[in-house]
């Protein structure tokens, strides 16, 4: 998140950056924030609580997740973590729209001019060692406008298909 504060057009986007209310125990920001946090919402970033009963209301994605948060799946295993990021990105981006980016993404060039379409980043095509050329989409940087017509696949189809990769 610091590497976009330094490289992107601040009059062009706003910095956004979401906490889970399961994982961060709270549905309202009435916890004092950590000073990393303070210190991105004081260079212009907004932090947000992302509430999934609330916020998948009206998404292709409303009813069909409900159990992610569920105790009997474990919230905090593996599978079920990456999902619920996964299923957050989708309703984030169909709601919102934006250029949704992993924590570990850093940014090192202005992404305006890449603002005007819609794209995702792809994995390397040449895996390692002799593996067949991946032509799929990673999600750590996804660029989706609000309802477009590829949010809203990626969310149907995450949620008819119960796969959270909707697009890969």
């Amino acid at each position: 998140i610091k590497a976009a504060l330094v490289t992107q057009d601040m009059q062009r986007i706003q910095p956004m950056v979401w906490l889970d209310a399961h994982v961060y125990g709270s549905r309202h920001l009435t916890t004092p924030l950590s000073d990393e946090l303070l210190f991105l919402q004081s260079n212009g970033a907004k932090v947000r609580v992302f509430d999934y009963a609330k916020e998948v209301k009206g998404t292709p994605l409303d009813g069909a997740w409900d159990d992610i948060y569920s105790p009997l799946r474990g919230h905090e295993s593996w599978p079920t973590l990456a999902t619920a990021s996964d299923i957050v990105r989708y309703v984030l981006l169909f709601k919102y729209g934006g250029v949704w980016m992993d924590a570990d993404v850093m940014l090192l060039r202005d992404l305006s001019p890449l603002l005007p379409f819609e794209w995702a980043y792809p994995w390397s095509a040449r895996p390692p060692l002799g593996a067949p050329e991946n032509h799929t989409l990673n999600g750590a940087m996804l660029r989706l406008f609000k309802g477009s017509a590829a949010a809203t696949d990626m969310a149907r189809r995450g949620a008819e298909e119960r796969v959270p990769f909707g697009l890969w």
